[in-house]
C-alpha cells in the first residue's frame, strides 16, 4: 500500500507542479483584467492547497509506516522543543488575540525531531485556529513515571467524545467546522507521529 500511494504522490505532483508554473507564467506575460487576474490567482491558492494535502497525506503514511525517522531517532529535550515551537508561535497567537503560556519541563524522549516538532505545530496551530479570540492556550510538558506527557490546554469548544475517534481519521472534519479553513489531516498526522513514537494520542474536556 505504501509503495503504491508513494507512486501516486509522486504521479500526482508532478502535473500539479507544472500547471502551478504555468498559471503564473501566464500572469507575468499576459495583461488581464481584475477579473480574469483574481480568477488565476485563486487557481493557483488551489493547487498549493491540494499540494498540501497532498504532502501531509504523505507524511501520514510514512509515519504509519514506520520507515520516516526510524533512521533519525536521537535523545530530545521535549520541553525544550515544544519551547521553541511556541517561540514561532507567539506573533500568530497574539495577532489572534490569544495568550499562550508554557510550563515546559525538562523532559527526554527518543524520536525523530522533525517530526515531534511537526506534531507540536499541529496542535498548536490547530489551538489558534479554533480558540475564540480573549482566550488563553497552555503547553506543557511533564514526566509521568517513565513516560512523557505533553499536554495543549485551550478555551476551544472541544469535540464532544462522540465525535474524538472520527477527528482523529483523515478528513475526520466535523460539520460545525465547514467554514473553518483546513484539510481534516493535521490531528490525523498527529496521531500516526504519536503512534510512530510508542505513544497514545488522547483528546479529553478542559478539567
Amino acid at each position: 500500500v505504501k509503495a503504491t500511494f508513494d507512486s501516486a504522490a509522486h504521479d500526482l505532483r508532478a502535473p500539479l507542479h507544472r500547471a502551478r508554473m504555468r498559471l503564473e507564467t501566464t500572469l507575468v506575460g499576459e495583461r488581464f483584467p481584475p477579473e480574469g487576474r483574481h480568477e488565476i490567482e485563486s487557481a493557483v491558492e488551489d493547487i498549493d492547497r491540494v499540494q498540501e494535502t497532498l504532502a501531509t497525506l504523505l507524511q501520514i503514511a510514512q509515519a504509519e509506516s514506520g520507515v520516516v525517522g526510524a533512521r533519525h531517532h536521537e535523545r530530545i529535550d521535549l520541553g525544550g522543543l515544544a519551547t521553541d515551537v511556541v517561540t514561532l508561535y507567539e506573533p500568530l497567537a497574539t495577532e489572534s488575540g490569544l495568550a499562550i503560556e508554557t510550563r515546559c519541563e525538562a523532559v527526554p524522549v527518543f524520536g525523530t525531531r522533525q517530526l515531534l516538532a511537526q506534531l507540536v505545530s499541529n496542535l498548536i496551530g490547530n489551538a489558534i485556529k479554533y480558540v475564540p479570540r480573549g482566550g488563553r492556550l497552555c503547553i506543557a510538558t511533564r514526566a509521568d513515571g517513565q513516560s512523557a506527557c505533553l499536554d495543549v490546554i485551550d478555551d476551544g469548544p472541544g469535540i464532544a467524545a462522540k465525535f474524538r475517534e472520527r477527528a482523529l481519521t483523515p478528513f475526520g472534519r466535523l460539520d460545525r467546522d465547514a467554514a473553518v479553513s483546513g484539510s481534516g489531516l493535521g490531528l490525523a498526522l498527529v496521531a500516526a507521529i504519536t503512534r510512530l513514537h510508542g505513544g497514545q494520542l488522547e483528546l479529553a474536556d478542559r478539567a
